[in-house]
């Protein structure tokens, strides 16, 4: 994907992006130090799903949607 150059949306340094809707690290770091720390640290953060490499079959994809409706 083609990377360039675009404004940070918070304070206006030129930041790499693949669209024009990015933020710098400065910026985000500020961010992450006003909520309650880092995204990582929080209770509250949805852990990753673990990347298999193995494509799911439609069956598994409809049930693992209704689980994320149903849990919404």
């Amino acid at each position: 994907m083609h990377s360039s150059r675009y404004p940070c949306r918070v304070c206006g340094q030129a930041t790499d992006g693949v669209d024009t809707y990015v933020i710098c690290v400065e910026c985000a770091d500020e961010y992450e130090l006003r909520s309650e720390g880092p995204v990582r640290d929080r209770p509250d953060v949805v852990p990753a799903v673990e990347f298999t490499g193995v494509p799911l079959s439609e069956d598994e994809i409809q049930e693992r949607l209704r689980d994320l409706l149903d849990n919404w």
